[in-house]
């Protein structure tokens, strides 16, 4: 069993947060597994380093304004329940579709 730490674009870490989305399409690059878990860190590829000051922690930045992983307070945990690789039912080639449960 790995663990993989994914960056996650503020909506859909918030679907997952929700519960509402119980899947992750990504590229097919990482040896992804059944069991496996995913740590799903929020990350805004578009983070101001003006907004990133702020006491909410929605995000940080690097020095020069760079977006960069947050806290550890901004990762939710999930386990690979199912893959379905390949161009298979409307997939991508390379890449994978995993059902995710929250980790116990």
């Amino acid at each position: 069993m790995k663990t993989h730490s994914l960056k996650t674009w503020p909506s859909y870490w918030l679907a997952v947060k929700r519960g509402d989305k119980t899947f992750e399409v990504r590229r097919d690059d990482r040896d992804f597994a059944v069991g496996d878990m995913l740590l799903l860190r929020r990350w805004d590829p578009h983070a101001r380093p003006e907004r990133a000051v702020g006491t909410r922690g929605d995000y940080v930045t690097r020095e020069g304004g760079e977006p960069c992983l947050e806290t550890e307070a901004a990762t939710i945990v999930v386990r690979i329940a199912y893959i379905l690789r390949g161009e298979v039912f409307g997939g991508w080639d390379g890449y994978c579709i995993m059902g995710i449960k929250e980790a116990t």
